[in-house]
């Protein structure tokens, strides 16, 4: 268990170093991107996506799966992701300047995954 977290952390910790080296991340880190589980995408007009999986953070937009399909999104057109079953810690992703930015999730959402 140990182990996980700590490969984790480093691949997070790494992910951050780029974002501030870059202007942009591109995360496709399986093993990362596993460890955050089923998550929730909230749009900035308002809208929500369930059940996604995040495959991919490129320099402008997403790619997540829903019901065995992949789709993308632009980045400028989300508000957060939450995923509430991320491993070791709930985890909420936000997009500043397109950039990912990684934080603990400090509260549960009343909408479940």
């Amino acid at each position: 268990m140990k182990t996980q977290v700590s490969k984790f952390a480093s691949t997070i910790l790494v992910l951050i170093y780029c974002s501030l080296q870059c202007n942009f991340i591109q995360i496709d880190s399986t093993q990362a991107l596993k460890a955050l589980d089923k998550g929730i995408i909230f749009l900035k007009e308002d809208r929500i996506i369930k059940n996604i999986r995040l495959m991919q953070i490129n320099e402008l937009y997403i790619v997540y799966e829903k019901n065995g399909n992949l789709h993308d999104l632009m980045k400028d057109e989300i508000k957060s992701m939450e995923f509430i079953n991320a491993h070791p810690k709930p985890m909420v992703v936000v997009f500043e300047n397109n950039i990912a930015v990684f934080s603990e999730l400090q509260y549960k959402t009343h909408l479940k995954n």
